[in-house]
C-alpha cells in the first residue's frame, strides 16, 4: 500500500509543479513579449481560424518568429513558422532555436529505435528545463528501472558515431515508401496518405465496406485486416485506436522481398471482393 501511495504522490507533484512552472512562464508580465493564459487562448483561436489560410512565405532571418509571444501573437510570425513546418518544402525546425525564451520553454524527447534500428536496447532521453527535469526524474524513478550500462554505451557510440548509416536508411526507406505506396494506389477501391516521415502507409479501406470476402462481409478496418491476416497471412494495424477508424497501418520497416509479397497479397484479396 505503502508503495502505490508513494508512487501517486509524486505523479501528483510532478503534474502539479510542470503546470506551476509552465503557468508562471505563460502569465510573465512586462515586456513586449509578455502573454497570459487568456491572450494565449485568445490567439490560439485565431491560428485554428488562419489554417484556412495558404501559406507560401518562406522561413527567412526577417520572417523567422524571434520569440514565444510571436509566434502566439503576430500573424506574420504564425504564416511563416506554419508554412516552413507544413508547406510544399517543409523544413525540419528545432523549435528551441528560434529564441531564448522558447528554448527555456521546451522539452526534447528523444530516443534511438528509429533513427539507429536499436528498438530492442530500449533507450529514450529528454532535454528539459532543470526545474520540470528534476520534476520527471522524481517521477521516472519509481515507475521505471535504469537502462543497462552496455545499452548506454552502445547509444553513446550511436549518437557520437559516424552518421553516414542513418543518411543510407533514409534513401533506403524512401525507396520503400515509394513502392509500398504505387503499389497500393494501382489497387482499387483503397487509396493511402503519402508520408512524409516515419515508414508507415495509412491506407483507408472505407471503399472496400458492404463488399465480402468467400462469405465475410466488410464493415470496418478492423473487418478488413481480420480477413487479411486469416486468409493471407498478412498482418495490419486497425486505426480506430489512432483517431482514424476507416485506415489501416502498413509498415514498411523490413526488406523489399517482404513488401512485395505483402502487396501482391493485398491486391489479391481486395480484387477477389465481391
Amino acid at each position: 500500500m505503502s508503495g502505490w501511495f508513494l508512487f501517486f504522490a509524486q505523479m501528483l507533484f510532478f503534474l502539479l509543479g510542470a503546470w506551476y512552472f509552465l503557468r508562471s512562464g505563460s502569465r510573465r508580465k512586462g515586456g513586449r513579449d509578455g502573454i497570459s493564459m487568456e491572450e494565449n487562448e485568445r490567439e490560439m483561436e485565431k491560428l485554428d481560424a488562419m489554417r484556412q489560410v495558404g501559406l507560401t512565405e518562406p522561413l527567412t532571418e526577417q520572417t523567422r518568429p524571434k520569440s514565444l509571444g510571436e509566434i502566439v501573437g503576430q500573424e506574420r510570425g504564425i504564416r511563416a513558422l506554419r508554412a516552413a513546418l507544413c508547406g510544399p518544402n517543409p523544413q525540419h525546425i528545432i523549435i528551441a532555436s528560434l529564441s531564448k525564451e522558447i528554448y527555456d520553454r521546451t522539452i526534447v524527447i528523444n530516443g534511438v529505435s528509429k533513427s539507429y534500428a536499436m528498438t530492442g536496447w530500449r533507450i529514450g532521453f529528454a532535454a528539459a528545463p532543470l526545474e520540470v527535469a528534476k520534476l520527471m526524474a522524481s517521477l521516472q524513478s519509481h515507475m521505471a528501472s535504469n537502462p543497462n550500462s552496455i545499452a548506454q554505451e552502445a547509444t553513446l557510440a550511436a549518437l557520437e558515431g559516424p552518421q553516414d548509416c542513418v543518411e543510407e536508411m533514409c534513401k533506403e526507406f524512401k525507396k520503400r515508401r515509394d513502392y509500398i505506396y504505387e503499389r497500393e494506389e494501382a489497387i482499387p477501391m483503397i487509396s493511402a496518405l503519402k508520408p512524409e516521415g516515419a515508414f508507415y502507409l495509412f491506407v483507408d479501406v472505407s471503399g472496400t465496406y458492404g463488399k465480402s470476402y468467400e462469405g465475410t462481409e466488410i464493415h470496418s478496418a478492423a473487418d478488413f485486416a481480420a480477413i487479411l491476416i486469416a486468409e493471407k497471412y498478412v498482418a495490419v494495424v486497425p486505426c480506430a485506436d489512432f483517431g482514424m477508424p476507416d485506415y489501416i497501418r502498413l509498415s514498411y520497416a523490413t526488406d523489399m522481398e517482404q513488401i512485395k509479397k505483402g502487396m501482391d497479397r493485398i491486391e489479391e484479396m481486395v480484387k477477389a471482393l465481391a
